[in-house]
């Protein structure tokens, strides 16, 4: 989503923009294969990891305005002042943590173990990586200035304790941190004898787990709006209707655990997605290959959709694809929902399904 609330939608060897009017502003070829999602620049233009290289260019045309070749790198994001961060596989299986400019200058580079499991995070001042079971915060010019696990934050300067247990596969973070506040994340963590979510306070350093009466899981989204405040969507157990028939219940939490609402559906959510005022968009989907395999037999065509719930958890509508979803669904400061499916870009909005 570019700042003026245009959709770049992306596929494995193009690039298309489409205007807040459901227009098509460009579309252009990719300068190899791609399968990462591009990151948007300061200044409005973007970046992608095609091919051998990193390929930047123009918001308003689409034109490549710098390249420069790259190997073994994934997950590419972008630093407030524009330059770039990316990880980058060495040949001994190492990995670092790379700082360029826009082309391709070294800024600066932080040794890691092995690539992260997830994308670096910049939040603020400080950047998140994953290394050898502790969550890193580096500064913009790549010095650790606090380390923090499911136990403690450690400062810089200070000795790190052993990890708690073996390593997991894909590392501490279990997903994306979420944007809770200016200075507090919302973290999923997991090590080699549990798991659990936390708010995390990087500027006061603390953590402290979040914790409910009800079981929660992924996935999860954080919502801030003037009027609910600020609360936390989350994943609720399952329930049998019948024998071998189950729903899924999305849970409003506030920051202190207290359920404010269940919201039941007939599918297992995909994704959550905040949109404007309070509403949230939950997102259902059978994978393709389900859906190629399974529906000739059995009718899945109740399986993909999305629901708008207003913010009291009530549904205010929900729209059914006419396939699997291809394009998670990304929201415009207006209003304007886009979501891929079946090689078509569909654009909803919050205050109705209208298409």
């Amino acid at each position: 989503m570019t700042r003026d609330g245009s959709c770049v939608v992306t596929f494995a060897q193009s690039l298309v923009l489409v205007g807040g009017d459901r227009k098509i502003l460009w579309e252009v070829a990719g300068e190899g294969v791609s399968y990462e999602q591009p990151t948007m620049l300061p200044d409005g233009g973007l970046a992608r990891i095609e091919g051998g290289s990193v390929v930047v260019r123009s918001g308003r045309s689409g034109a490549v305005s710098r390249l420069f070749p790259v190997s073994r790198v994934s997950e590419l994001t972008a630093m407030p002042r524009g330059d770039l961060l990316f990880y980058q596989v060495l040949a001994d299986h190492s990995a670092e943590l790379r700082c360029t400019t826009v082309q391709g200058e070294p800024r600066w580079s932080f040794h890691l173990s092995k690539r992260g499991g997830t994308a670096p995070f910049v939040f603020g001042d400080v950047i998140l990586v994953v290394e050898q079971g502790f969550v890193h915060g580096l500064g913009h010019d790549g010095v650790r200035l606090w380390s923090f696990d499911h136990r403690a934050f450690v400062l810089s300067g200070c000795d790190l304790p052993p990890p708690d247990g073996p390593p997991v596969s894909g590392g501490i973070l279990g997903r994306r941190p979420t944007v809770v506040g200016d200075t507090t994340l919302f973290v999923t963590m997991e090590w080699y004898a549990g798991s659990g979510f936390f708010l995390v306070d990087t500027a006061g350093h603390q953590i402290r787990r979040f914790e409910s009466s009800v079981p929660l899981g992924s996935p999860l989204t954080v919502l801030a709006d003037s009027d609910n405040g600020v609360r936390v969507a989350m994943l609720g157990p399952r329930i049998e209707i019948r024998p071998m028939e189950w729903n899924w219940q999305v849970i409003m939490l506030d920051l202190g655990g207290t359920p404010l609402w269940r919201h039941q559906l007939h599918a297992p959510p995909l994704c959550l997605v905040p949109g404007p005022g309070g509403t949230l968009l939950v997102i259902a989907s059978p994978s393709r290959k389900q859906w190629d395999d399974y529906h000739k037999w059995h009718d899945l065509s109740d399986q993909t959709f999305v629901r708008c719930l207003e913010p009291d958890g009530s549904a205010r509508w929900t729209w059914y694809a006419p396939g699997p979803i291809s394009h998670l669904p990304v929201v415009s400061p207006d209003g304007i929902v886009y979501v891929g499916s079946e090689r078509r870009l569909w654009t909803l909005t919050v205050a109705s399904d209208s298409r």
